[in-house]
């Protein structure tokens, strides 16, 4: 007999052996749904740290590969650079070169890019800012090949290029420089 909260005189919740079993398959069950589930957030965790160090991996080639260090020479073809981030020479320092260039020694020269902007499927394409200034040099094809020391003649002769400035010349080319080509991206604090 019940007593109307579907107890029996025994305390028994009145349910049967099989019930009883069938509930204990359920239990059996979550803990098995629990079990394979375990395994899911694992994969995730790795499959999260294998795209973060793939992307690393990309953002490292980016940067070390020298995609971004443009080359630059005058219209005479007397004077070339080009950047080289890693050891701080930007857009910024060779624009402040050149203008101290073309202040001592050519004053009607030209600023010119010599570095192709990559197409869309070159591998170098991907690590660019294309709304920097640099890139907004208008491009000429090397008059002549970059020697190893840029500002010295083919002959090894010393060009005007190569005379040592004066801070006020370097303050003023930077000035110039700024008000003419603006300023990159990692030059904003300054």
């Amino acid at each position: 007999m019940s007593d109307g909260f579907g107890k029996g005189p025994t305390g028994s919740s009145g349910r049967t052996e099989a019930s009883r079993h069938q509930a204990e398959s359920g239990q059996e069950r979550a803990l098995r749904m629990r079990k394979r589930t375990i395994g899911h957030p694992v994969a995730a965790l790795i499959a999260a740290t294998v795209i973060a160090f793939i992307g690393f991996v990309f953002a490292a080639l980016g940067w070390f590969s020298g995609t971004g260090n443009v080359r630059f020479q005058s219209s005479n073809g007397e004077w070339t650079h080009r950047e080289f981030r890693q050891k701080g020479e930007d857009f910024l320092w060779i624009a402040t070169l050149f203008e101290a260039y073309r202040v001592k020694c050519w004053p009607s020269a030209v600023l010119q890019r010599t570095t192709v902007r990559p197409t869309w499927h070159d591998w170098d394409h991907w690590f660019n800012d294309y709304s920097e200034p640099k890139w907004k040099v208008p491009y000429a094809a090397p008059i002549r090949a970059e020697v190893i020391y840029p500002n010295h003649t083919a002959q090894g002769a010393k060009s005007c290029a190569s005379q040592i400035l004066q801070i006020q010349e370097v303050d003023d080319a930077r000035e110039r420089a700024i008000r003419l080509y603006g300023r990159g991206p990692e030059q904003v604090k300054g």
